[in-house]
């Protein structure tokens, strides 16, 4: 069974699903960018694009959203309509809109302006999609759309009803709130991060739960209460002053998804480079190999960088045009096998991702929907010395390791300031944009911040260059070109 963990920190919040003591899902949430799909709006169209049958529409964000129009859909400029949110903005790209609002409940999404009724394709057994579609197709009664989920496998009507009628429920308030006023506005949000966690594991998704935040993990205890005492023993508070992604030992793993190159067990490696327009993957072996079992090795090290590789764009949820350039093989047999690997490799994640298979110059050709920024848009940020060429840790990556550091000391350490060197250009970055989250920290942990800038510090460093009284703390700190002093 499925493990969740919740780091919540003070400027990020990141949740990693563990199978096997693998990770299987992983997303971050920062405090000042939270994700907006799924979420349903009164927006206004402020422009319609004939030429590419298109249409933007201010939802209240910052940027307008984009909306792609069928044959069939038909706005006006000035006019407003129901939209909901199927990717997040990336870059200077809008947030991308459907009209076809839907909303997940536990058995089924309900598809309140569509009338056809589909079935999982994670349902494996053809007895039971047919059971399930068959119910589901007498409960819509062409009246609307329902995708039967997952977890409805050996569900009855009654218990699908169930969940409908409050899916109902919660659509006729917001189709209400949308009709009822003008101009744009946040109508629909979802669930919070405790309520999602709850029906993880009230649904059977995840069999354990462990979260770092004693208010996070009361606000889920208090949503399982009412199912009993199993249901609440399945959630565990992590209380250590230690990182909790350290202590189970994935840290290294976690980091991996914001490198270029991931190494391989057999001494091979990829490289992943992902630009505007596509991402390329590139497939190294660990040394120069010659002679009659060649083939086989280069074979067998392919087979073994398919599986880093899908793990890598899952993971990283990777979106756009892949192309993978794997080791030249000879053998057309081996070329077919790494091909239908690939593609069992996606078995579960069809429509969403497409193989087409080797290009004329024999590199494999990937498609794939994504909903939201790959995981290196919240670890990295482009390098201002470098113009966007190399990438360091970003702004909220720091501030969430500097706010653990701080945690660590304080519970460990009895001492009245701490002193931080940075690389001089992360301090002007921190000094510039960041003083009042650290007074928080300062504010929060009780413990006087020192910050110091150090010229002579590699590109990105960052360090605890010393512990002790304020007044010894800024003797030290006078022998670097800049510092400040931060506490609450």
């Amino acid at each position: 069974m499925d493990k969740l963990i919740i780091d919540k920190g003070m400027f990020q919040t990141t949740r990693v699903r563990l199978r096997d003591k693998e990770i299987v899902e992983i997303s971050i949430c920062s405090r000042d960018e939270i994700s907006l799909v799924g979420k349903v709006y009164r927006g206004r169209v402020t422009r319609v694009v004939g030429g590419i049958n298109a249409a933007f529409v201010d939802i209240g964000e910052a940027q307008n959203a984009y909306l792609q129009l069928s044959g069939k859909s038909q706005v006006r400029q000035g006019e407003d309509i129901l939209v909901q949110v199927v990717k997040d903005a990336d870059g200077g790209k809008g947030a991308k809109l459907t009209l076809d609002v839907s909303i997940p409940g536990r058995y089924s999404v309900y598809l309140p302006l569509e009338k056809v009724v589909r079935v999982s394709k994670s349902i494996e057994s053809q007895n039971e999609r047919e059971r399930l579609l068959s119910l589901g197709e007498s409960i819509a009664g062409g009246d609307f759309g329902l995708v039967i989920r997952t977890q409805a496998s050996g569900v009855g009507q009654d218990d699908l009803i169930r969940d409908l009628n409050e899916l109902q429920g919660i659509w006729e308030s917001v189709s209400q709130e949308g009709r009822s006023g003008m101009g744009p506005k946040l109508i629909y949000q979802g669930p919070s991060i405790a309520e999602q966690a709850a029906k993880a594991v009230l649904e059977g998704e995840v069999g354990q739960l462990m979260i770092n935040d004693t208010s996070l993990f009361n606000e889920l205890i208090s949503y399982l209460k009412p199912h009993g005492k199993e249901a609440v023993s399945r959630v565990e508070l992590f209380d250590k002053s230690s990182d909790i992604f350290d202590y189970l030992g994935i840290k290294k793993r976690i980091k991996s998804l914001s490198s270029k190159r991931i190494w391989l067990k057999s001494g091979g490696n990829i490289v992943i480079e992902k630009t505007e327009a596509l991402t390329v993957i590139d497939v190294n072996t660990a040394k120069s190999i010659k002679g009659h079992s060649a083939e086989d090795t280069i074979y067998k090290t392919n087979l073994e960088a398919a599986d880093e590789i899908a793990t890598q764009i899952k993971l990283r949820d990777l979106g756009g045009i892949i192309l993978v350039d794997f080791i030249d093989m000879k053998s057309a047999k081996n070329r077919a096998e790494l091909l239908s690997k690939m593609k069992s490799l996606f078995a579960f994640e069809r429509g969403k991702t497409i193989i087409y298979g080797y290009t004329e110059l024999g590199i494999m050709e990937i498609s794939r929907k994504n909903e939201k920024k790959d995981i290196s848009a919240h670890l990295l940020e482009e390098c201002l010395c470098c113009k966007g060429n190399g990438r360091l840790p970003s702004r909220l990556a720091l501030l969430d390791l500097l706010e653990k550091e701080v945690r660590r000391i304080k519970t460990h350490a009895a001492v009245e300031c701490v002193m931080f060197e940075l690389d001089i250009q992360f301090y002007e970055t921190i000094s510039q944009n960041s003083f009042a989250e650290i007074r928080e920290i300062s504010r929060e942990h009780g413990l006087v911040i020192l910050l110091v800038g150090s010229f002579d510090m590699y590109q990105g460093g960052f360090k605890i260059a010393a512990m002790g009284s304020l007044k010894e703390l800024l003797e030290k700190a006078k022998k670097y070109r800049v510092f400040e002093e931060i506490q609450s």
